[in-house]
């Protein structure tokens, strides 16, 4: 008894004394995330060989032979450098400047990364130089997780660097208690071209950034990289040129890639980069507040990170998700926003928590916008967030579609919150604009999905679900195109599943009833966020509104999920009522379901 009161007296004194040298002590006691075994489970669980854990790696430019660098050398590097983000010896940081000085394959280059000699970190070395993580002041101040390994793999390592800044954080900050933001606080805006160089100003506000490898869309940044073409019947492919057709850019979203030709849905093509970006606003449309929490340009170029996630101490998160962290307000990516940079009204009362993870949002109990928008946002992190079950998750509505999404997932209803509330630490990950889901968390997230359905249901039948709305932009004649399309599913050996907005499924029943699905057709609406259960390959149609009330938003999520969508555009009604001929709905069905006949003979061939 004594002696187990012995150590938890040390351990306390550590926690507030010793810094790192506690992490010897864990190491004693076997209660130490062992990261060389983490790497090691990777490596297996991906089939993933000789990746370093943090890095980008290169062969030194004065030797014909290269070695890896030692902590020693490496620290060594670090010390020429002005870095004002450091962390202790358990987890190294560079600042970016060269140390000429040097005689070893270390090389702190102008990026402010740290280049490698080897290609290789063994677990002798990763336990020796525990890990490396990257803090860059360029092209914006971050701690940059750079490993080269496919996303999965990228993933896990990123999670396992949110969670050493986090040991990092909570060592520094120790029994310190909650210290109330600035009264007239700096309002920076995510969606701002320089809102990262802004960020780096205010060093209570850490980053920490997946990088981007390469500039291809390659297995390194996606999980779907191409999608196959996207069709539409005219006049739509017409209307989304035409200035004011739409609600957002189509030069931006659609990409100019709309063709008519129903073979193309045969056809694959690269997904651009322009998915992978927030998009802009269409300023011939109404937007909240001038849709100043939207994008000012769209790119053509890769994006600089895949994924980031902001670390803030002693936050104020408002009930949708924006935060008050010393003298900065940040504002995400959302579908509306707060004007006013005032702390939201009796925030003093709010409960503090010792850490938050942000999920919310603008619209957040809008069908569409958690399944598509905020849902999304946890997919990434489930790893870091299920090895610390004592994070709680902030959330628009604690129970339906989010609440059972987060239980499969491993989080317990327990642990979400939501309304206004103060955070020691607050976890606020990358957000998305309103409409276009940000493309890693929506295919990570549809892959967990799938995993899922998988893991107790073995034997799949196939069918195809036609979506009936009931209200808005409900379709003309349903009932007469819902037996027509019946007959067909019967003709191709299918079956039929009506998903019917005043007579809704299960959660689970939905999932399988998607997943199974050769072919869905559906009226635009939120009952299309489902298609997140499809399987690659799935065939969308779905009935769009006419203009000016067009939105392809479920073209967006269809291709990034690499579906193949077909837009038939109604020829009068929206937002009312959509009106489509039900003799081209049979057409455009018939040559779906020959496609897919041919697509599953080529596979058995």
């Amino acid at each position: 008894m004594c002696l187990v009161l012995a150590v938890i007296v040390f351990v306390v004194y550590c926690e507030l004394y010793c810094g790192s040298k506690l992490d010897l002590m864990y190491d004693f006691l076997g209660l130490h995330h062992d990261i060389a075994d983490d790497r090691s489970q990777l490596a297996s669980d991906y089939g993933v060989r000789n990746v370093p854990l943090f890095g980008t790696f290169s062969k030194s430019q004065d030797k014909d032979e290269s070695q890896p660098a030692s902590f020693a050398m490496i620290r060594g590097a670090l010390k020429s450098t002005n870095v004002s983000h450091h962390f202790s010896d358990d987890l190294i940081v560079s600042g970016g400047v060269r140390n000429s000085s040097d005689k070893d394959d270390t090389d702190v280059g102008n990026s402010g990364r740290i280049f490698h000699s080897s290609a290789c970190v063994t677990s002798a070395n990763v336990m020796e130089m525990r890990d490396v993580l990257m803090y860059r002041p360029k092209p914006y101040s971050a701690f940059w997780v750079d490993v080269d390994a496919p996303l999965l793999y990228r993933l896990k390592v990123y999670n396992l660097a949110i969670g050493i800044l986090r040991a990092k954080i909570r060592r520094e900050r120790g029994y310190r208690i909650w210290s109330d933001p600035a009264p007239s606080p700096v309002v920076i805006w995510a969606s701002r071209d320089d809102f990262f160089e802004q960020l780096s100003n205010f060093t209570h506000i850490q980053t920490v950034a997946l990088s981007w490898i390469r500039s291809e869309c390659s297995d390194r940044n996606l999980l779907i990289m191409s999608y196959p073409e996207w069709i539409a019947s005219e006049p739509l492919c017409t209307w989304i040129r035409t200035p004011g057709h739409t609600k957002a850019r189509w030069d931006a979203v659609y990409n100019r890639t709309c063709v008519t030709e129903l073979d193309a849905a045969l056809r694959e093509r690269p997904l651009e980069p322009l998915y992978l970006h927030a998009k802009p606003i269409n300023p011939n449309h109404y937007w909240p507040n001038k849709g100043l929490s939207y994008p000012w340009h769209f790119y053509s170029d890769p994006p600089r990170h895949v994924l980031y996630l902001h670390v803030a101490e002693d936050a104020i998160v408002t009930s949708v998700g924006d935060i008050f962290s010393g003298s900065v307000k940040i504002v995400p990516y959302s579908c509306s926003h707060d004007l006013t940079p005032s702390k939201p009204e009796g925030y003093s009362q709010a409960l503090i928590f010792s850490e938050v993870f942000i999920m919310s949002g603008h619209w957040g109990s809008g069908h569409f916008h958690k399944s598509i928008e905020l849902i999304p946002r946890i997919a990434p992190y489930l790893d870091f967030l299920i090895k610390h079950p004592d994070i709680m998750i902030q959330v628009s509505e604690t129970g339906g579609r989010t609440a059972n999404t987060l239980i499969i997932f491993g989080i317990r209803k327990e642990r979400l919150v939501s309304g206004s509330l103060r955070a020691k630490i607050a976890y606020l990950p990358q957000a998305t604009p309103c409409g276009f889901g940000q493309v890693q968390e929506l295919q990570v997230l549809s892959k967990l999905y799938r995993d899922h359905i998988r893991s107790y249901k073995n034997v799949k039948s196939r069918n195809i679900v036609v979506i009936h709305r009931s209200g808005l932009r409900r379709l003309t004649d349903a009932s007469h195109i819902e037996m027509s399309i019946e007959k067909l599913a019967a003709e191709y050996g299918l079956q039929f599943r009506l998903y019917h907005d005043q007579q809704l499924p299960s959660f689970e029943d939905t999932m399988i009833m998607f997943n199974e699905a050769v072919l869905v057709v559906a009226p635009h609406g939120a009952g299309s966020s489902n298609i997140l259960f499809c399987e690659p390959g799935t065939f969308f149609v779905e009935f769009v509104c006419n203009q000016p009330h067009v939105n392809m938003c479920y073209q967006h999520v269809a291709h990034v999920l690499g579906l193949r969508y077909h837009g038939i555009p109604s020829e009068e009604g929206c937002e009312d009522h959509i009106k489509v001929n039900p003799k081209l709905i049979e057409f455009v069905v018939r040559t779906k379901l020959e496609q897919w006949k041919h697509l599953q003979a080529v596979r058995q061939s």
